[in-house]
C-alpha cells in the first residue's frame, strides 16, 4: 500500500503510453508497481498471477479481476 501512496502523493497522471519508474501509468501498471514486478502484466494477462479466493478472505490492498 506505501507503494501505491506514493503515486497518490505524487499525483502520477493515467496515460496508456507514459511510465513511471518503468512501468505503464495505467491501471495494470499501477497493479503491478504495487504487487508484481516489472515490466508488468496488462489487464488481460493479469490472471496469470492470480488465484481464486472467497468473499470472505477478501483483504484490504487486494485486486479483483473479472473473467472477460
Amino acid at each position: 500500500l506505501t507503494r501505491g501512496q506514493d503515486w497518490v502523493d505524487k499525483k502520477i497522471p493515467y496515460s496508456q503510453t507514459k511510465t513511471y519508474d518503468g512501468y505503464r501509468t495505467d491501471c495494470s501498471g499501477f497493479d503491478n508497481d504495487v504487487v508484481l514486478a516489472k515490466p508488468g502484466l496488462t489487464t488481460s494477462t493479469m490472471h496469470t498471477a492470480s488465484h481464486n479466493i472467497t468473499k470472505d478472505q477478501l483483504q484490504s490492498g487486494d485486486a479483483l479481476l473479472c473473467e472477460g
